[in-house]
């Protein structure tokens, strides 16, 4: 509608007509021009649509296994580093082939972490993998075209955890209590994340327990079997106070008389009773530590890994994040 004094007299440019009122839908393409009469004055006024521009996502790189890499487990995880410059919502697909240095079978797809399981591989294989990211906008960017080596059988260890760098949601059980254990980008000691158990913030200061926990199955007669986990231990907490003899059964009434702690734990799988205790510590190291502990007397059977911290509501916080956690079977 124009205002007192002038007069509509139509529209030019991508559009034309002379109805005194119209929508218009704009596109990048578009543009028109509104034309006016005043006191005998012609009054153009252009119209042109500005539309954002869509940035493609981050290149995938920081690739696991390097490109390159040889004796890699048949197991083996794959994972890089991804994104997007506008904040986009990126997924993936990745493809993965055996001998071909274009690969076009499809490994993982439409996933939303920058992680791909792409099952059981074989020994001995050179394998070529790339990929693909889209963003909401259905803009793409394409990684180079990687390669690793698998190792032989007869040297090959397997790894028995799964989802060792927790780098995606699942396999760790995390028990429901006042400051569960959670996955975290907090801290990594590789890859983009790890889990992280405890109380960092004193202001959350209450009694809890905080674990993940998982199965694994040892076969009989390895020739060796290494438990191996990297550890950031955090800790605010003073008091010098005993860990407790129970360690999992400390009741509220007597948790004042019990030092926070981080442990990390073998536990029989149905009962949950302790059968070793690997670690038993309240540190403010605020780095990673690398530990590894020999479970070849758990052979043929199966155990619970069990890593937590325990606080026990007063005084100084605890908490631990925990890393690249693999149990190395080796067989004779």
């Amino acid at each position: 509608i124009a205002n007192p004094g002038y007069q509509f007299t139509g529209w030019s440019g991508d559009v034309s007509g002379s109805a005194p009122s119209a929508i218009i839908q704009l596109d990048q393409y578009t543009q028109v021009t509104a034309n006016f009469l005043r006191t005998n004055v012609y009054l153009p006024i252009t119209v042109k649509s500005v539309v954002p521009v869509n940035n493609p996502p981050y290149t995938p790189s920081d690739e696991s296994p390097s490109h390159g890499a040889a004796g890699q487990a048949i197991n083996v995880n794959l994972s890089w580093t991804g994104g997007d410059y506008d904040g986009d919502e990126v997924r993936y697909d990745v493809y993965l082939e055996a001998g071909d240095a274009s690969p076009d079978a499809l490994a993982c797809d439409d996933v939303t972490v920058p992680v791909c399981d792409p099952g059981t591989l074989s020994y001995e294989t050179i394998y070529y993998w790339q990929v693909i990211a889209t963003d909401e906008h259905g803009a793409t960017a394409a990684s180079p075209v990687w390669n690793f080596t698998t190792g032989s059988a007869s040297a090959s260890c397997t790894n028995l955890v799964l989802n060792s760098g927790f780098e995606f949601n699942g396999d760790w059980e995390r028990p429901i209590t006042e400051m569960r254990a959670e996955y975290t980008n907090e801290q990594a000691h590789s890859g983009l994340r790890s889990m992280k158990m405890g109380i960092t913030d004193p202001l959350d200061n209450v009694y809890s327990y905080s674990s993940a926990r998982q199965i694994v199955a040892i076969p009989a007669d390895p020739i060796s079997v290494t438990l191996e986990f990297w550890l950031y231990p955090m800790s605010t907490e003073t008091a010098n106070l005993s860990f407790s003899l129970d360690p999992l059964n400390i009741d509220i009434l007597e948790a004042s008389s019990s030092s926070d702690s981080q442990m990390v734990l073998i536990l029989d799988p149905v009962t949950e009773d302790i059968l070793g205790t690997l670690q038993m510590m309240r540190s403010d190291a605020q780095e990673w530590v690398e530990y590894a502990f020999d479970l070849i007397e758990y052979s043929g059977s199966s155990v619970k890994l069990y890593f937590g911290t325990f606080n026990n509501g007063i005084g100084g916080v605890t908490s631990m994040y925990v890393d690249d956690v693999f149990v190395e079977v080796c067989p004779e």
